[in-house]
C-alpha cells in the first residue's frame, strides 16, 4: 500500500494555530504507483512524483483557499521520493469558515510533460486541523495511507 509521511511541527499553542498557521514538512512517500511504463521489463517502471499541499475550508465541501498551496520539487524516476521540504500554511486563518472543519490535503502526482500531457494522480492524504489542535504536543509525525482521487486507477 502506498503511503506518505508528513509532520506538522508547529504551532506552540492552539491560540498560535489561529494566528500563525501550521508548519508542515513533507518527508517522504513509498511504494507509489509506477505511472511511467518502460518497454519490456516492469523492473524499470517508475514515476516522477511531486506533492501539492492545499489548505481546505470544508464546511460545505472542499474548497481550496487561494494563496494557500505549496508544491514540492519533482523527483525523477522513483517510487520512493524523499522530499524533506518544510513550509508554512494558514498564516491567515481568518479566511477559514471554521478551524474545526478545515484540513490540509497533500496530493501526490506523477509529472507528465508535453503539450497535451496531464499529471497523473498518485493519491492523497487529508489531515483535519482539529487533529493537530487536539494533540497536546501540537505535533503529528506519522505515515498516512494514500487515498484514491481524481479518476485514479485502483
Amino acid at each position: 500500500m502506498a503511503s506518505a509521511r508528513r509532520s506538522t511541527l508547529q504551532p506552540p499553542s492552539p491560540a498560535a494555530l489561529a494566528l500563525n498557521g501550521v508548519q508542515i514538512e513533507i518527508v517522504e512517500a513509498r511504494e507509489l504507483l509506477a505511472m511511467d511504463k518502460s518497454k519490456g521489463s516492469k523492473v524499470n517502471d517508475t514515476s516522477d512524483p511531486f506533492a501539492k499541499a492545499v489548505l481546505l475550508d470544508t464546511p460545505n465541501g472542499s474548497v481550496d483557499l487561494p494563496g494557500e498551496a505549496y508544491t514540492t520539487k519533482v523527483w525523477k524516476k522513483t517510487l520512493h521520493p524523499e522530499f524533506h521540504e518544510t513550509f508554512q500554511m494558514g498564516t491567515d486563518l481568518a479566511k477559514l469558515t471554521t478551524l474545526a472543519t478545515s484540513s490540509i490535503e497533500v496530493r501526490l502526482y506523477d509529472e507528465d510533460k508535453g503539450m497535451f500531457a496531464r499529471n497523473d494522480a498518485l493519491g492523497k492524504v487529508t489531515i483535519p486541523l482539529k487533529a493537530i489542535a487536539a494533540n497536546k504536543k501540537l505535533e503529528l509525525d506519522a505515515w498516512y495511507p494514500l487515498e484514491i482521487f481524481d479518476k485514479m486507477k485502483e
